[in-house]
């Protein structure tokens, strides 16, 4: 991991950290809705990054001539 990745990584855990937190403080079972939460968040918005730069990478069709 390159060190500039691990430096941003600052602001991301306080705030994962704090909203696993909050929502397990709502729910008050055994299940940790926290953490999942947070991760299903995380995937989410990692699918939607994904995907957009898969699209960005694809080469743009070129219209046939006829």
């Amino acid at each position: 991991m390159s060190p500039s990745r691990h430096r941003r990584g600052w602001r991301r855990r306080p705030l994962r950290y704090l909203t696993g937190r909050a929502v397990q403080a709502r729910r008050g079972t055994f299940f940790p809705w926290g953490t999942f939460v947070v991760n299903l968040t995380a995937c989410t918005v990692l699918g939607f990054r994904s995907a957009g730069a898969a699209t960005a990478a694809l080469p743009c069709p070129r219209p046939s001539s006829t």
